[in-house]
C-alpha cells in the first residue's frame, strides 16, 4: 500500500502539471495595431529572442495572427504570419517601403508573452516555403 507521503507527493505533481497546460492555436482575425506594435515592440530587442532564433527578419506586412493561451501563468503566444525580408540587425523591425532585401516572403513569427512581467520574447523565425528572390512588393 502506498505511504500517505508518496500519495500527497503524487497529487501535488498532478496539480503543478495541469497548471502548465497550453490550449491549441485559434486563428484571431484581429491583427489589430496593439498586436503589431507588440510585434515590432518583440522583434527590436533582438537580446531578448531565445537561443533557437538564428534568423532577423523585418516585417512588411501582418497577414494572420494566431494566439495560444497558457491557462496557469496568464501567458500567451503568437504565431504571426507575415511578409518580410531576411535583414542584418540594424534592419529589424518594419520593412520601409519599396527596399529591396535578399530573401524576402512569407514567415511565420512565434512571440511569447508574459502577462505578469508584461515582457514579450520571439520564440521562432521560419520561413514560409514559398520565398521570393528580391524585393519586398508594396500594395
Amino acid at each position: 500500500m502506498p505511504s500517505l507521503r508518496a500519495l500527497f507527493g503524487f497529487a501535488l505533481l498532478a496539480l503543478s502539471t495541469a497548471q502548465e497546460v497550453t490550449t491549441g492555436w485559434t486563428s484571431d482575425s484581429s491583427t489589430n495595431d496593439a498586436n503589431k506594435e507588440m510585434l515590432l515592440a518583440a522583434l527590436d530587442d533582438v537580446s531578448a529572442y531565445s537561443d533557437n532564433v538564428d534568423a532577423l527578419v523585418c516585417v512588411y506586412e501582418v497577414n494572420t495572427l494566431e494566439t495560444q493561451a497558457v491557462s496557469a501563468t496568464g501567458a500567451a503566444n503568437y504565431n504571426f504570419g507575415v511578409t518580410g525580408c531576411k535583414v542584418d540587425t540594424e534592419f529589424v523591425g518594419r520593412c520601409p517601403d519599396l527596399t529591396t532585401f535578399p530573401s524576402c516572403g512569407n514567415y511565420n513569427i512565434v512571440v511569447s508573452s508574459e502577462s505578469k512581467a508584461g515582457t514579450n520574447k520571439v520564440t521562432s523565425i521560419t520561413a514560409q516555403k514559398s520565398m521570393s528572390g528580391g524585393k519586398c512588393r508594396t500594395k
